[in-house]
């Protein structure tokens, strides 16, 4: 359908769930068509994975993703499922890219708790590219930002249902769900940019709306005028009323 728009090169990017040999296949076979498709890894071991990983990289070049966590990149030529009766010389291959992630200890403010055993997740990609890992999972990162901005969209502004039958109606409401998403998007980011933010979100490029709507929208306050000064009051004890502050003195 695609090349009934367009004769120019494709990059096709797809989550885990169109992981099967079919696809594959598929996507090789179409012209002037490069794919990352999202590696379900089913029953095999993350463990060795993270060996590999290892292996290629060495032990000390690895990336500190957060406070007792690490990550080391990889690739492998991998035999497209399906192909147990075929041998091993002439079985289909493909290549796989990987990040093995390695969580030996669980953030705890500026500190970690060590953890008895540790946790080995392995995020894999099929793909026909020649870039590096890191490249190819900062890519397929990016997509899956797009479709989260989409489900905010749909989850945290409550508009997976348009609420009339007339075109011009619901044109109203979605002009005006652009307006709050980007002045939510805006405040998440200023916020940010004050270093107050509590907890992990801190560590966050950009918050979530629904964050921004419960932890500032939300917050309950109570306005007093005496002696012709308004003061603000905010609950006591309120994680999020540093930044909250911050970003109402700003001036911008």
């Amino acid at each position: 359908m695609v090349r009934k728009i367009t004769d120019a090169p494709i990059l096709f990017t797809a989550d885990s769930g169109n992981d099967s040999t079919d696809n594959v296949e598929m996507l090789r076979e179409q012209p002037n068509t490069d794919f990352i498709l999202k590696h379900n890894l089913r029953k095999q071991d993350p463990a060795e994975w993270l060996a590999l990983a290892k292996e290629q990289t060495g032990e000390k070049k690895h990336e500190e993703v957060d406070i007792g966590t690490r990550a080391w990149y990889g690739e492998e030529k991998v035999a497209l499922p399906g192909q147990d009766d075929v041998p091993e010389d002439k079985k289909v291959k493909q290549r796989v890219v990987f990040r093995a992630i390695w969580r030996f200890a669980r953030p705890d403010g500026v500190t970690a708790q060590y953890v008895t055993d540790p946790q080995i997740t392995i995020d894999a990609y099929w793909n026909s590219l020649d870039w590096i890992p890191q490249h190819i999972k900062a890519f397929y990162q990016q997509s899956g930002t797009s479709e989260q901005y989409h489900s905010e969209l749909k989850s945290d502004m409550d508009l997976e249902h348009l609420p009339s039958g007339k075109m011009a109606a619901n044109q109203q409401v979605l002009d005006l769900a652009m307006i709050a998403y980007n002045l939510l998007r805006l405040l998440g980011q200023q916020m940010l940019e004050t270093g107050l933010v509590p907890g992990r979100k801190a560590r966050s490029h950009r918050l979530r709306l629904r964050t921004v709507m419960q932890n500032l929208m939300y917050m309950a306050g109570r306005l007093v005028r005496h002696a012709r000064r308004n003061i603000l009051h905010i609950i006591n004890g309120h994680g999020w009323a540093m930044p909250v502050m911050a970003l109402a003195r700003s001036p911008d």
